[in-house]
């Protein structure tokens, strides 16, 4: 157990604590005992602790994504333009359009976006777009156009359409680690009455389906926004309707990049997100496919590329409107339904909201049990509300209501949406499963097809990563000889030509060429036992700017270049880093694999003094304020604070200025085979060891479960726990109600494994939400304390 030293003042009084981590990184919850002279007015107890560790803490991802120019974030920056009906592009990603506004510099812009308006009565010169102020931007910054419903091979002059759309570039973006918002609206009128709508942009143009066919000529009605598009061996060719003026531009999500685990803590794993991206790249004469097969691979649901999401909390963003997590949403009335409970502070329901229209007005149900709901004093059904929610935007996930909400608060969003990458699960980046991790880095990478790599297109995978220690040796790699990849696994493990990522050393001379005093072909190194037989040397001269050049050959303490011209400025003590296996990626021309990197990942310690979370839970009168108490749960639910009556808006004078906290086997108490109630334990504690003052905390340990994670069906959910011992075994209690009463779902007692242990309910109701929580049985069946409860909601379909 590592420990860092904190010290905190209390009333001018400096103190000092020691603050233990798990493995140096696990966040602690502890009572800090204050040691001096405080005022008896002052707190009995406060909150220390380091941050929770989770991936936004401790995991550092240097993103190397863009050493291919075709998937490089300059590329999404910028416009091409044609005027045909055919085009060849080298992503398979990317936004069209033939609508052009004129609002900049006089210049015709491409509008990429459209927000589509439900309503055929809308007038469309209603249509406005307001920023988050609900101020109108500049009416020459969007068009709004109509789209016709007629099939037949002229565009009619007069008659009804089937929506208007109105063009344009804004889009809405959330920025997690700011919280800054961008965010717009749509209002227009419609039959006398006006209309507001958070604004859902989906790109202008789309792929073409089967509703896009004139069902007269069987070509694509000319009129439709849509193209078709084929692969080739280096381009993508996009054929359009009919021959206009289009601009085309690369989408973000036409790039293959990471993204980084979501917020978590360290009892789950942490996989990293790769988008599914693809695009084609011509090196040497030689074409290289890019694309993540993986993805296909993954479990959808209910289809593909669909997931669900269920009872997320969302992100609360201002009164009317909240933000999921997940973008790229797929939302309608009947089978993709998006179910929203919003809870008080207290975890009770006050509102059901849906998008099924049909379910509006209908009870809505916990377990089997209908909900009471008391507003203004009236107590009422909790009833679903069809129309409550005004609408959304699919792109990034806000949601938008047509009431206001306090930020009190709770949102559990269910919802389904497109999933847009490839959850990389054979690489946990969680440093609590792999203590060996904290000293090594991960560097994940793609394998193309095609080239000398030896992929001729049917691979199955193309996400490879090698581990690599703090000397730069390689220790593990996972790219094997499977469908027809370079058996890197084997070569490290034999000849030593990928021993090492990378290498640094530190120059104790340089050599000249004779007869050249100014120029140098070698370097001088204290020992070059491990570096590459060839590769490359990196280095920053004395102006800052980092050079490159290749060596040949090296003896024990002398690296050989063939050019000496580059080396001019390499003096004695000069910091050099070489690469073996790195430089056979594609930042290297001469790399015929043209493995392409994607990322270097790797943990880290949270212990700085920074990175304490300190919440003073203090209130004149000595006792715990309850804001305080909650901001400080909510950090770790798993807690355990001072007595209830120390909780307390009133106050209560407690002399003294300590805090002692016991630790008591929970097979003590009578309701576990002991002898002893809490109230005798706390009796004991309070009279015979303890001065007058001090509050005890008392905490009751032992063999009781603790849930890792839980999945459901619409008729079944999994839940899985850690294991006690195989000593012990288990059962099963589920519940409507978060608090109980509890029915035990299990016959006989589940028996347990060494390493970890899971167990199915069946036969549940699709679509409502159900508690679960675990207890364990010893040997001589002493029934542990019921673990923490977790909850979720059984899949609609």
């Amino acid at each position: 157990m590592a420990t860092l030293s904190f010290t905190f003042i209390v009333d001018n009084v400096s103190h000092t604590t020691s603050i233990g981590t798990r493995r140096n990184i696990k966040k602690a919850v502890l009572f800090t005992r204050y040691q001096g002279i405080v005022n008896s007015s002052e707190a009995v107890c406060a909150y220390v602790g380091t941050k929770e560790i989770n991936p936004a803490s401790n995991l550092k991802i240097v993103h190397l994504e863009d050493s291919i120019p075709e998937n490089s974030r300059t590329v999404i920056t910028g416009d091409s333009q044609f005027a045909s009906t055919s085009y060849s592009f080298a992503s398979k990603y990317f936004t069209l359009t033939d609508v052009f506004g004129d609002y900049v510099s006089d210049e015709l812009t491409p509008l990429y976006w459209k927000h589509i308006l439900p309503d055929p009565a809308i007038d469309p010169d209603s249509v406005r777009i307001l920023d988050s102020e609900l101020n109108e931007v500049d009416v020459n910054s969007f068009e709004v156009v109509r789209i016709n419903e007629y099939d037949a091979t002229e565009l009619p002059i007069d008659g009804s359409y089937e929506e208007c759309a109105v063009y344009s570039n804004y889009l809405n973006s959330y920025n997690e680690e700011t919280g800054d918002v961008v965010l717009y609206f749509v209002r227009y009128e419609a039959i006398g009455e006006t209309h507001y709508e958070v604004l859902n942009q989906v790109p202008a143009y789309t792929e073409a389906t089967f509703d896009d066919v004139s069902t007269i000529t069987s070509d694509l009605k000319y009129w439709r926004k849509v193209y078709t598009i084929s692969p080739g061996l280096t381009y993508y060719t996009i054929t359009t309707p009919t021959v206009s003026t289009y601009s085309i531009r690369p989408m973000e999500t036409g790039r293959i990049v990471l993204r980084e685990p979501i917020q978590s803590d360290d009892t789950i794993p942490w996989f990293v997100n790769i988008s599914n991206g693809a695009f084609s790249a011509l090196r040497d004469g030689t074409s290289f496919s890019y694309s993540v097969p993986e993805y296909s691979n993954q479990d959808f649901s209910p289809i593909e590329p669909y997931k669900a999401s269920i009872d997320e909390e969302a992100v609360y963003i201002r009164s009317d409107v909240i933000k999921v997590a997940n973008g790229d949403l797929e939302i309608d009335s009947t089978f993709f339904v998006m179910n929203i409970i919003i809870k008080d502070y207290l975890g009770k329901t006050l509102y059901a909201l849906t998008t099924d229209t049909s379910a509006d007005g209908e009870t809505y149900y916990e377990g089997n049990d209908t909900v009471i709901r008391n507003i203004s004093g009236q107590e009422e059904l909790v009833l679903w509300d069809g129309y409550g929610i005004s609408s959304w935007d699919t792109n990034t996930g806000f949601i938008h209501f047509k009431r206001e909400y306090p930020d009190t608060y709770t949102f559990l969003v269910s919802y389904y949406y497109k999933e847009t990458g490839y959850l990389y699960s054979s690489l946990n980046l969680n440093p609590i499963f792999d203590e060996e991790y904290q000293g090594h880095s991960y560097v994940i990478y793609i394998v193309p097809t095609g080239g000398s790599n030896g992929n001729t297109g049917t691979q199955s995978s193309s996400i490879q990563w090698i581990k690599v220690d703090r000397s730069g040796r390689i220790t593990d790699t996972s790219q094997d000889a499977a469908t027809g990849n370079v058996d890197l696994k084997s070569e490290i493990n034999t000849d030593g030509e990928y021993a090492f990522y990378s290498k640094s050393a530190t120059t104790t001379a340089a050599g000249g060429i004779t007869g050249n005093p100014v120029g140098q072909d070698h370097l001088v190194v204290a020992d070059t036992t491990g570096f590459p037989e060839n590769g490359i040397v990196t280095w920053t001269d004395l102006s800052g700017t980092e050079r490159i050049v290749g060596f040949n050959s090296i003896t024990t303490t002398r690296i050989n270049f063939t050019s000496y011209n580059l080396l001019a400025g390499i003096f004695p003590g000069t910091d050099i880093y070489l690469y073996s296996f790195k430089d056979r990626f594609s930042s290297d021309t001469t790399n015929n694999y043209q493995w392409f990197i994607l990322g270097e990942a790797y943990a880290r310690p949270s212990s700085r003094i920074e990175e304490l979370s300190l919440i003073d839970l203090r209130l004149h009168g000595g006792v715990i304020k309850e804001s305080k108490y909650l901001e400080a749960s909510k950090i770790d639910p798993r807690a355990v604070w001072a007595r209830p009556e120390t909780i307390s808006t009133r106050g209560q004078v407690i002399p003294g200025d300590s805090v002692a906290v016991f630790k008591i086997p929970f097979t003590l108490l009578t309701d576990y085979g002991g002898d002893f109630t809490e109230q005798s334990i706390l009796d004991i504690v309070e009279k015979r060891h303890l001065a007058t003052g001090i509050v005890p905390v008392i905490i009751y340990h032992g063999a009781i479960p603790e849930i890792e994670s839980i999945s459901s069906t619409s008729t079944s959910i999994t839940v899985c726990w850690a294991s006690e011992g195989t000593e012990y075994s288990y059962n099963i209690y589920k519940s409507s109600m978060k608090t109980g009463p509890w029915t035990k779902d299990n016959t006989d007692a589940i028996v347990g494994t060494a390493y970890g242990n899971c167990y199915t309910l069946t036969g549940l109701v699709p679509g409502l939400v159900y508690y679960v929580c675990v207890t364990s049985i010893s040997a001589t069946d002493i029934e542990s304390p019921k673990s923490v409860v977790w909850g979720a909601r059984t899949r609609l379909s």
